[in-house]
């Protein structure tokens, strides 16, 4: 990466993280569901938790210093979320299915082993959006840690003509934090018919 390469990375980050402060310091959540796994009430430890592409910066703003660490694309755009994310108090592993994946999958369960909690967009980085790639199950499965999935209603906002459609909730909306029933996989060895079945249980639970 060369300086001016670096030089945009700065200046968009700042740009990005200063805005979306601004707009973030008007929104006001309102949870439900299983409160248990609600990391800003509840002490909450090894536990796999999962949202649409589309709602990172919900939840990047929204529960930032909460022992939440995300998992971010290794390219170019992936470098400025992290940092943005990073500014607002989450801890973060580089990777993705697509470039160092497998170093990713080991930094996850490293990270839950010691106690913290990991989010994925499971959908993510490239799509196809909605659609939950076996990763999260692997990762879980092999930090025998629960997942969790988390869905976002805001009551206004802005979608994005992406291929995630991302959302960006309007000044003083309320957003509807739903935590769904904990998924917990088996202790035996990982088949394509359970990793399958797993993905269309987090899927449901997303879009209900």
């Amino acid at each position: 990466m060369n300086l001016s390469q670096r030089l945009s990375i700065f200046f968009i980050t700042n740009i990005i993280w200063f805005v979306g402060s601004i707009l973030g310091a008007t929104w006001r959540y309102r949870f439900e569901g299983d409160e248990t796994y609600n990391p800003k009430i509840n002490k909450v430890s090894n536990t796999v938790y999962c949202f649409w592409h589309a709602q990172q910066l919900l939840f990047a703003f929204g529960f930032g210093g909460y022992n939440v660490y995300t998992i971010v694309s290794a390219s170019r755009d992936g470098t400025i979320v992290a940092e943005v994310a990073r500014r607002w108090g989450q801890g973060i592993i580089r990777g993705s299915s697509s470039r160092k994946g497998v170093s990713a999958l080991r930094e996850c369960v490293r990270v839950l082993d010691k106690g913290n909690n990991i989010a994925i967009t499971p959908d993510g980085p490239r799509g196809p959006v909605y659609k939950v790639k076996p990763g999260v199950v692997e990762i879980a499965h092999l930090a025998h840690a629960p997942i969790v999935a988390v869905s976002a209603r805001p009551s206004r906002y802005w979608q994005l003509t992406s291929w995630d459609n991302f959302i960006i909730p309007k000044p003083f909306a309320t957003i509807a934090i739903t935590f769904h029933a904990p998924i917990t996989l088996p202790l035996i060895e990982l088949s394509p018919t359970l990793i399958q079945d797993t993905c269309r249980a987090i899927e449901k639970a997303l879009t209900s």
